[in-house]
């Protein structure tokens, strides 16, 4: 029993190493024990290798603030190796001049969940622009464990929206120009032809007549 008793302290930190068989009854516990730990190690197994594999970042952090997870994508977003992350305060990662309002800093104070929100992540070497979602997370008790996000990096994208954004006001103004040039032109071509007209005409009553449209053509103009 007091093997028993030691491997199980064991086991919450090292799920692959089996108690030795013991004969007897004692013995049935130590195998239901091994087949228990063998099937947490497996499922575990599962949970990471799909963790591992997902092309978003994937981050947890509990109620202290303190980064408890990260996977493969989220340290290429965050540009860090796991050891250097995991352990340490979460707004570490973070430039302290950056006043960052984090989406996970805000479901762990409120509880307040957040679904694919845009926020650019102010990162010491450079500012990706990210879509993040935040959820609580809880043990098998419901007791509030902290919170995880998985964030995707969509700065290209976000430059091309903006890219396509800025050519779309360029062609809004282009047709715009075009527009007001269109107005323009009628106006001058009537002005053009009432003052050649006039170039060959002694009437003073004709100046006065065609004087006085291209007067109102010219106000036209500047209104």
């Amino acid at each position: 029993l007091e093997k028993i008793k030691k491997v199980l302290a064991r086991l919450l930190f090292d799920l692959g190493t089996p108690i030795a068989p013991i004969k007897g009854e004692i013995g049935e516990i130590v195998e239901a024990i091994n087949s228990l730990a063998q099937s947490l190690l497996e499922t575990r197994s599962m949970h990471d290798n799909i963790l591992d594999s997902l092309a978003d970042a994937v981050i947890t952090v509990d109620s202290g603030n303190t980064v408890t997870y990260i996977n493969p994508a989220g340290c290429e977003l965050f540009g860090c190796r796991p050891e250097e992350v995991v352990g340490k305060p979460y707004l570490a990662l973070f430039r302290p001049d950056a006043n960052f309002c984090s989406p996970i800093v805000d479901t762990l104070q409120s509880g307040r969940e957040h679904d694919g929100i845009e926020v650019d992540y102010p990162l010491p070497q450079r500012t990706p622009h990210v879509v993040a979602s935040t959820s609580v997370l809880y043990d098998g008790r419901g007791r509030k464990l902290g919170v995880v996000a998985v964030i995707r990096d969509i700065t290209e994208q976000f430059l091309l929206r903006r890219k396509v954004a800025q050519t779309e006001r360029l062609a809004a103004v282009g047709e715009m120009a075009a527009g007001i040039a269109h107005e323009l032109r009628t106006p001058l071509t009537s002005i053009r032809g009432f003052v050649q007209y006039l170039q060959g005409s002694s009437s003073p009553r004709e100046w006065r007549e065609y004087g006085d449209i291209i007067i109102r053509e010219v106000d036209g103009l500047n209104r």
